[in-house]
């Protein structure tokens, strides 16, 4: 966190965090710290921003309070819709500036070239089958020339494992829900993530450590300035 300068993004998303009453989580406010600090640099009232699985994040409303963006929390889930829209009244926010919209990541409704940032924080992993890529290419398709993508993904050592895990209590022998993750090695990243035709700075974070052990440029993918990082 120190090595990457993520400690004043780390203490506003605890401060805001407790200020819309949402838990913290350590290792996610690194990885969210990190999109963050990528935001800040980016985002201001002139652009339009989009996050891509919001759930109860706290970095819509955080990034949309300090940079002024037109914001959209997107979500397949109404449960997190409400969420983001209960963040929304606390903080007093106006849907002019600040909007929460049902969106599938594989198939948008944004116009192409229309949003300057795009975030998936620990998202496109629980999308089944081929559903990563296919959201990866939605993201290139509605990023206007020049406008900033940050993806965070498990990073794993198997080329690209997906498993059905539990997200509820067990009843009896069977349970209550389940979820798709994928873990993703680098050379996956490189190859089943990176299909859109758009050039892409591809850099590896392992977040336990906060190290960066690699950085790449992607050939054959157009000047769209977007950032992969595998956590």
């Amino acid at each position: 966190m120190l090595l990457h300068g993520l400690l004043k993004y780390w203490w506003l998303l605890f401060q805001h965090s407790k200020l819309i009453g949402q838990r913290t989580d350590i290792f996610r406010n690194v990885e969210d710290a990190f999109t963050l600090k990528h935001a800040f640099a980016f985002v201001n009232s002139e652009k339009i921003y989009v996050d891509i699985g919001s759930g109860s994040s706290a970095l819509p409303t955080l990034i949309h309070s300090h940079r002024r963006a037109k914001t959209f929390a997107t979500e397949m889930d109404p449960v997190y819709l409400k969420r983001q829209r209960t963040y929304m009244d606390i903080l007093g926010l106006r849907e002019d500036g600040f909007r929460t919209q049902k969106e599938d990541a594989t198939r948008l409704s944004f116009a192409d070239s229309s949003v300057d940032m795009i975030t998936a924080v620990s998202t496109i992993e629980h999308i089944p089958g081929e559903g990563d890529s296919l959201a990866m290419r939605e993201f290139c398709r509605v990023l206007r020339h020049g406008g900033r993508l940050v993806v965070t993904v498990p990073d794993g050592y198997s080329d690209r494992a997906e498993q059905w895990l539990s997200s509820g209590a067990m009843i009896g022998r069977r349970f209550k829900a389940a979820y798709c993750v994928t873990d993703y090695a680098y050379r996956s990243s490189s190859t089943s993530l990176l299909q859109p035709p758009r050039r892409v700075n591809l850099c590896s974070i392992n977040f336990k450590t906060c190290s960066t052990d690699r950085t790449q440029r992607i050939s054959g993918i157009n000047e769209g300035g977007m950032t992969l990082i595998p956590t």
